[in-house]
């Protein structure tokens, strides 16, 4: 059996048992990813064999140890599926992780790159006058530019930006609630936005577009209902920055979506005067908090209001 066919199967039996669509689709990516990184298209040429490359394909790539170990559990789980339901040989024998202590010292790309002060670029303000053109350019309503801002503004994952209705909005407060379930710690969040003009651009937005308040801010144009994905929002940063004339993409040095993250933390942090690390954290909804933040209770405090009004008004001028 060619391993599309076993996919496809894999999926009907995962939608029959009530899987939740991120997870099904977890699984998916990391099966198919396993027969294209090993070119095989055949269940049957899976050797043991197959799993040491696969393993030392990943190290190579700068994979983390963990990393492999959680896709090496989601292998055997596809590969029991097989050996239980298709009556295919017993390839889950092969599925053994790496060792503990050898993968705790396989650090991925991301975090080694982290653990060395290598996360990515930050946007120059004088970018932003360039950029704003060309995305309202691509977009005569306006969403294009205003996903833009709210990453730069607000410092948001491209999964919450994309996933925005309009009651994550308090207009009365100037506060924002986020949760996403895609995100690091999963949890909700609520921080003062700190830019009225900017709040007023996303009401002007609202009402031009005529979205209602359980509606999402940034509807798909495919699927009636849901909201555009994060990889159409990837793609439209793409163009628009290309036609900016900026580099795009870590292979050619360039930008990414989270960049508008990482430059909304850098423009706060060095603001004059700059805005505290402990609110820095709880807007970037980081799971890891500093002993610092220990003695925040809240997550708006009234006593901020004015001063992050200030700060983030002045940091952030589009």
């Amino acid at each position: 059996m060619d391993y599309i066919t076993a996919l496809e199967n894999y999926k009907r039996y995962l939608k029959s048992n009530l899987t939740k669509k991120n997870t099904e689709s977890m699984l998916i990516n990391v099966i198919k990813n396993f027969f294209i990184l090993l070119g095989i298209n055949e269940i049957e040429e899976i050797t043991s064999d197959s799993f040491i490359n696969y393993k030392e394909i990943q190290i190579k790539r700068g994979v983390g140890g963990k990393s492999i170990n959680n896709y090496i559990s989601l292998l055997k789980t596809f590969f029991e599926y097989l050996e239980e339901h298709q009556n295919k040989k017993d390839i889950s024998k092969y599925c053994t992780p790496i060792p503990y202590k050898r993968a705790k010292t396989l650090r991925g790309v991301k975090q080694y790159k982290e653990e060395h002060e290598e996360i990515g670029k930050v946007i120059p303000k004088e970018h932003f006058k360039k950029i704003k053109q060309c995305s309202l350019d691509s977009d005569f309503t306006g969403a294009n530019w205003l996903m833009i801002q709210i990453g730069l503004i607000c410092g948001l994952r491209n999964c919450e930006i994309v996933s925005l209705k309009v009651n994550n909005f308090d207009f009365e407060k100037g506060t924002i609630t986020v949760f996403s379930e895609n995100s690091k710690n999963g949890k909700w969040r609520t921080f003062r936005v700190g830019n009225n003009y900017f709040l007023d651009r996303i009401k002007k937005y609202i009402s031009e577009n005529e979205i209602r308040t359980n509606e999402f801010l940034f509807p798909s144009l495919v699927c009636k209902g849901k909201h555009i994905t994060t990889t159409a929002f990837a793609s439209n940063f793409k163009k628009i920055f290309s036609e900016a004339g900026l580099p795009v993409g870590r292979a050619n040095d360039g930008y990414t979506t989270h960049d508008l993250r990482r430059t909304n933390a850098t423009l706060l942090i060095t603001a004059k005067p700059p805005l505290p690390i402990y609110e820095i954290s709880k807007r970037l909804g980081h799971s890891s908090i500093t002993m610092t933040e220990r003695y925040l209770k809240e997550f708006i405090n009234e006593e901020n209001n004015e001063m992050i009004d200030r700060v983030v008004k002045n940091a952030i001028r589009i």
